[in-house]
């Protein structure tokens, strides 16, 4: 299960439950260019951290995979900024992806996958992190 217990995974989720809202409730869906660009600026946004942060990964010769013990602490770069900043990525793909589909009210779901995030993933790791 700890395999596929991943954020990645999880934000996959999410995005397929707003994409079966948007199909569900067709009244719920505004399609308004303003909203798709700020979704696809989001997302873009979502996918630039996440690509930096893999880098310092790679650089620090670690881990990005939260259930491993990490070989080292990244505190440079974008972790200079954020102590979870591919989580802050998450936040603003999800985002992203409710505004692009034009269905806003599925907002909602963005505290939850913070919730989700930090339950299953930010207090585990910052405990590891502090043995």
């Amino acid at each position: 299960m700890r395999n596929i217990d991943l954020p990645p995974i999880w934000l996959l989720g999410f995005i397929v439950l707003v994409w079966v809202a948007a199909r569900l409730l067709p009244g719920w869906v505004s399609d308004t260019p303003e909203l798709d660009g700020l979704g696809r600026g989001f997302v873009l946004i979502g996918m630039g951290l996440t690509i930096f942060a893999l880098v310092s990964f790679r650089r620090a010769k670690t881990t990005p995979i939260p259930h491993r013990r990490a070989a080292a602490l990244i505190t440079t770069g974008l972790y200079e900024r954020s102590r979870n900043p591919i989580y802050l990525a998450d936040v603003f793909i999800l985002t992203g992806a409710i505004l692009w589909i034009g269905i806003w009210p599925m907002l909602v779901l963005v505290p939850m996958v913070v919730w989700v995030l930090t339950i299953r993933f930010i207090k585990p790791e910052e405990a590891r992190l502090r043995e």
